[in-house]
């Protein structure tokens, strides 16, 4: 359909825009007249605001990490290994960031709002069932762990895979070569790392007044 197109077409553009420049930096005229339109209002009618639009992108992206993920994570059984769960977390997002250039601007431009988000970061998971069933599984599979510690390691794990897909994304060669295999794992690790570390004496001790 032409509607969507279009809309497609502002998506993509503001994208790259945002990736070049840094969406703060980047006006609704620029992103209109980028995409091909002659009218500013296109944008408004087609999204209702910029802050629309730019919704709509995580939407769109979220859904498609989502289906990337969905059957793995629904036929993983509990407990499961650590490292496992971790390859599922990291690896949609990094292969579609190998695969699809657009997606590549999208992490670009965006990557750093989930490390410096106020919010929890797994509120950036893409569908809320699937993060549901992420802490799940970690649950079970980290027992060990208080749901407060649990929380807070997933969030850190997940702001970590953020900014190690944003560092591969402003390089040169991104997602591309040796240097981001070895990033890929590296970043698996420190995950892993971080979720699966032992809880101290020192932790334990206020945590359980």
């Amino acid at each position: 359909m032409r509607s969507e197109a279009t809309s497609r077409a502002m998506m993509r553009a503001a994208e790259r825009l945002f990736a070049r420049d840094g969406p703060e930096n980047v006006t609704t005229r620029a992103i209109v007249e980028a995409s091909g339109q002659k009218n500013e209002s296109a944008l408004q009618y087609h999204f209702g605001s910029r802050q629309g639009l730019i919704r709509e992108i995580h939407n769109y992206w979220g859904e498609k990490i989502a289906k990337k993920r969905a059957a793995i994570i629904t036929e993983m059984s509990t407990p499961a290994p650590l490292r496992d769960i971790v390859v599922m977390m990291f690896t949609p997002g990094f292969t579609l960031a190998t695969e699809d250039p657009d997606y590549r601007c999208y992490v670009k431009a965006f990557g750093q709002e989930t490390v410096l988000s106020a919010l929890p970061a797994i509120t950036r998971v893409p569908a809320p069932e699937g993060a549901n069933r992420l802490v799940e599984v970690l649950r079970k599979t980290l027992p060990h762990l208080s749901d407060d510690n649990l929380n807070q390691r997933i969030d850190w794990a997940i702001r970590l895979a953020a900014i190690s897909m944003a560092q591969l994304a402003n390089r040169k060669n991104a997602f591309r070569g040796e240097e981001a295999r070895l990033a890929y794992h590296r970043t698996i690790d420190a995950m892993v790392g971080i979720l699966g570390a032992d809880v101290s004496g020192e932790t334990q001790e206020p945590e359980r007044q």
